[in-house]
This record gives structure tokens, sequence and C-alpha cells, in this order.
């Protein structure tokens, strides 16, 4: 079975897919507690939250640049391993895609940029607006991306011309069910993946006795209740 090159293509790119999607799960589930955390140390005033903002926003960072790396390589296997797929489908199910590349390069990245270099270069107001888009633009590549992944789940939309498919009803592309019940699925799971993750290091930290100012406790309980209501 060792030698059936398509069983190896399927074994590599479920292999590189798996690994995406554990950084991708858990920067879904970061992000929106980065910004609500921020968004209340910005009305507060709170020096103690913006520090925790800063604590896991690095958690944040690395993961998004995990998530960066492991999908270009999926993207690399995709085209090398399934010509045969982008050569017909790709004016469909490539398309969402492209979208899902330019937000997440050009706007995601670049404002996540701002973010980073931006701490006590702008206004914490512009600060914490620039996570804002930061967060809405990952859960909008998510849905991009699900959007793709709906196609090849349930074609819809297409028709074939001179042996290729071209897209002539891009509102059922937008709206297959498939994909629509996916992204739901997947943003309700980040959440409870994102909660888990900051609950189980909040709770080490405290155990450890490193919580002198009690932002490992809010995470902890906050980290909790996300997770539950996920």
């Amino acid at each position: 079975m060792l030698d059936d090159p398509l069983l190896l293509a399927r074994l590599q790119f479920a292999l590189t897919a798996a690994t995406h999607y554990m950084f991708v799960a858990f920067t879904l589930g970061l992000a929106p507690y980065i910004l609500f955390t921020q968004l209340s140390a910005v009305r507060r005033r709170d020096e103690a939250r913006l520090r925790a903002v800063r604590f896991w926003g690095g958690l944040y960072v690395v993961n998004y640049a995990m998530g960066i790396l492991s999908g270009l390589v999926m993207e690399l296997q995709l085209a090398l391993n399934w010509q045969g797929l982008t050569t017909m489908f790709g004016y469909t199910f490539g398309a969402p895609l492209a979208i899902e590349t330019m937000a997440a390069f050009f706007v995601e990245s670049t404002f996540l940029g701002l973010w980073i270099f931006g701490w006590d270069r702008m206004s914490r107001w512009a600060h914490c607006a620039c996570f804002l888009v930061v967060t809405l633009t990952a859960y909008a590549s998510a849905y991009w991306v699900l959007v793709s992944n709906g196609f090849l789940k349930w074609p819809s939309g297409f028709s074939i011309q001179d042996g290729t498919a071209v897209l002539d009803d891009p509102v059922a592309l937008l709206v297959n069910p498939s994909g629509l019940m996916a992204f739901a699925h997947v943003a309700v799971s980040a959440l409870l993946v994102g909660g888990a993750v900051i609950a189980a290091t909040s709770a080490f930290h405290v155990r450890q006795g490193r919580d002198t100012e009690g932002m490992f406790r809010r995470s902890l309980r906050h980290g909790w209740c996300s997770s539950w209501s996920g």
C-alpha cells in the first residue's frame, strides 16, 4: 500500500492539514478573548489587563506565524499533488481561496503588524481597533476557506465549459449548506479550544504561584466560561 502514490498524497495532505488546523483553531479561539480583554483594559485604563493582553498576544503571534507556515506547505501540496483538481475546478473552488489569501496576508497580517509594533506608538483606541480588524479578518478567512471546502463536498453554482468548471452562480457558492454548517462548527469549536487552552495555561501559572496581579485567575475564570459556552 505504501507504493500507492494516491494514498501517500492523501496521507501527506491529511497530516499537513491536521497540523495547520491546530494552530488555526487556537488563534481563532484566542483572538476574541484578546480583543475583549484589551477593550476592557482601554476602557478602565488598567495596566494589569494590558499586560495580560501582551502575554496572550505573544502566544497569538507565535501560533499565527506557525499557521501561516503550515498553510503555505498545504497550498504547495495542493498545487503539486492535486493538479487535476486545480486544473478543472480552479475557477470555482480556487476563487474563495484567492480571496482568503488576500484577506489573510494583506489585511489581517497588515493590521497584526500594526498591533505588534504599535504599542505606545498610537492611541489606545486605535491600537485596539487594529486587533478588531485582525479578529474580523481571521473569521472572514475561515469563512472563505470553508466556502471552498464546502464546494468540494457539495458542488454547486457551476457549469462545465470546454472541460473546465466555470462559476455561474456565486450566491450558490457562498451560501452552500455544507460550507455554512462547517463554518458554524469551526467557529464554536475554536472558541472551545481557545477557552480550554487559556484555562489550562492560567491554571498552571496559578498553581506555580506566578499570579501576583491576579491576571491568570481572571484568565482562568474567563477561559473556563468560554470553554463551557462553546
